[in-house]
């Protein structure tokens, strides 16, 4: 039989089984009380006296188990065996303790990892509440942006609504193969052209008509005269419907031309070059005429 680690079983003693047992029925009595425990065949009972003693353990007295070899085998047994009174297994139920210092190391790594966490949580608060209140500093930044996108679109759309803007096409072409370009706003801006010289002649017979001009207002005269002639030149160097102003590039087939319902205006130019202006101003950039005419569109 595999002796029991650090066991010491209790010395046999003489006996009469019958007398000292008389319930123990076993197939050989003489193994009873023979030095050896036997862990087998209904010896190690409590009718024979947990095999008349063999199976006694004198380090534990008040042990009684049918198998005392499975005591400190390295193996935590069942309930029978994980008492007190059998120390637990012969300490094979035992949990192994750790030292002091293991402790201290164990608990100062548990320590050092919340640290870390509690101060990566810490870094993470703080990063959002910097970005919470930048989202509230710029919340009305924002919404005074979107007011003003809105207005300029709104703005955008009333000038387009408001002006005249023609693409440059090409006519059917000549038998030279070449292309005739034609100007959608030359017929119109021709005629208002035409209408302002004949308008800029008009005026020292109007002045005469009214008595302003006469031989003895001589310096009135002449001023106005000199006016008259320096409005013609203006006019006949300022209007050129074949180029932009702003630019100052040919309009050429596909560019989009922009010009004014005033008829007092006679300029054009590309709707590009003319729109930002117009985004924040009403009236031409050349002769300063009302080019949106806002007022009777109101």
């Amino acid at each position: 039989m595999k002796q029991v680690k650090n066991m010491k079983y209790r010395i046999s003693s003489e006996f009469n089984i019958t007398i000292d047992y008389p319930n123990c029925i076993v197939d050989d009595p003489s193994r009873i009380r023979n030095g050896i425990c036997d862990e087998i065949s209904g010896y190690n009972t409590i009718q024979c006296g947990w095999d008349g003693g063999d199976c006694l353990i004198e380090t534990y007295p008040d042990c009684y188990v049918h198998n005392p070899s499975k005591l400190g085998d390295g193996t935590c047994d069942g309930i029978e065996y994980n008492t007190t009174e059998c120390r637990y297994d012969d300490g094979d139920c035992l949990v192994e303790f750790p030292t002091m210092s293991e402790s201290n190391d164990r608990s100062n790594e548990i320590l050092s990892t919340l640290l870390i966490v509690f101060g990566i949580f810490g870094f993470l608060a703080s990063v959002w509440d910097i970005f919470r209140k930048r989202q509230e500093r710029d919340a009305p930044t924002q919404q005074q942006q979107n007011i003003e996108d809105t207005q300029q679109v709104d703005r955008h759309t009333l000038v387009l609504t408001n002006i005249i803007h023609k693409k440059v096409y090409s006519k059917n072409k000549t038998n030279d193969s070449s292309e005739t370009i034609s100007f959608p706003h030359e017929s119109i801006i021709s005629q208002r052209s035409t209408r302002r010289l004949l308008s800029i002649h008009e005026l020292p017979e109007k002045f005469e008509e009214e008595g302003v001009l006469n031989k003895d207002n001589i310096l009135v005269n002449i001023s106005l005269r000199n006016d008259h002639t320096s409005l013609e030149e203006n006019s006949s160097r300022n209007i050129n419907p074949k180029v932009c102003p702003i630019c100052c590039e040919e309009y050429v087939k596909g560019d989009d031309i922009a010009w004014s319902k005033n008829d007092e205006c006679v300029h054009t130019f590309h709707t590009d070059c003319i729109v930002p202006w117009l985004m924040d101003h009403s009236d031409c950039p050349m002769c300063r005429n009302d080019y949106l005419c806002l007022e009777s569109v109101v």
